[in-house]
This record gives C-alpha cells, structure tokens and sequence, in this order.
C-alpha cells in the first residue's frame, strides 16, 4: 500500500481549509490565497512525513513476521485448547463405560484409522482395565517424540 500518493494531497486539502476558516477577512490586509497556500503546503509536508511512517511500518518484515507468528501461536493455543477439552471430556466419560461399548468404540477408531484425543482416552482406559496390553496411540507419541530430538 503506497500512501504517499494521496495522504499529502489530502492533508493538504484539510490544511488550506484549517487556514482559510482562520483567516479573518474583516480586516483590509487580510490575504486569504496566502493562508490557503500557506495551509496547503504545511498540510502538504505533514501528509508526506506521515505517508513516510505508515509505509515504513506496513513494509516493515519483522512487524509482519510478529504479526503471523502470534497468529501462528494463537491458532496453536487455540486448537490445543480444543484438543486437551475433547480428551479430558471422553476421558472422563469413558470410565463409566462398559468393556464391550469400549471395545466397540474402539474398534471402530481402528476399522476407520482416525487418530485424535477421544482415541487416546479411550486406549488409556482400555489399558487401565487390562483390556488391551499397550496403547497404540502412546507408541506413535513415543517415536515421534524421539524422531524429534536432537
């Protein structure tokens, strides 16, 4: 966005007319061209300095790089959020499940491969009823967490 070809204009404008309402034509000497031109280019200048700034700032790269990295973490914070929510929900809910509504739940997240929070809880309290020897899901964390470090 390039400002600067209009804002002074614009400024200037809005200065002629500041000079013009205060100057007081009542008095003989009283030069209102002068003042409207006086105004104008003041404007003028002021509208020029400030373009400068609001392009500087729009096209600075670490503003922009501020910007989209809060963005980046908010939307993070936010799915993460969601995710420790529908886990700690299912969790809660699934300790007052029978074995075979579990194993069924269960089988299906198998029969259609979905990965998510719900299934986690769900292989969590599975294992915890000695139903299932390991959870699958805590393996792939596992891996991925030592594929990770350096």
């Amino acid at each position: 966005m390039n400002t600067r070809k209009y804002l002074w204009l614009i400024f200037g404008i809005i200065g002629a007319l500041i000079n013009l309402t205060n100057a007081d034509s009542n008095y003989i000497d009283s030069q209102p061209l002068g003042m409207a031109l006086s105004g104008f280019f003041l404007g003028a200048l002021l509208g020029f300095i400030v373009s400068l700034i609001i392009d500087a700032i729009g096209n600075s790269k670490t503003i922009n790089e501020n910007v989209s990295a809060y963005k980046e973490k908010k939307k993070y914070k936010e799915n993460h959020i969601k995710s420790m929510t529908e886990y700690n929900e299912a969790k809660e809910s699934f300790q007052y499940l029978s074995n075979e509504t579990l194993l069924t739940k269960y089988d299906n997240y198998l029969k259609n491969n979905i990965n998510d929070m719900t299934r986690l809880a769900l292989e969590e309290e599975l294992v915890k009823r000695n139903v299932i020897e390991y959870s699958p899901m805590h393996e792939k964390m596992e891996n991925i967490k030592n594929n990770f470090k350096i």
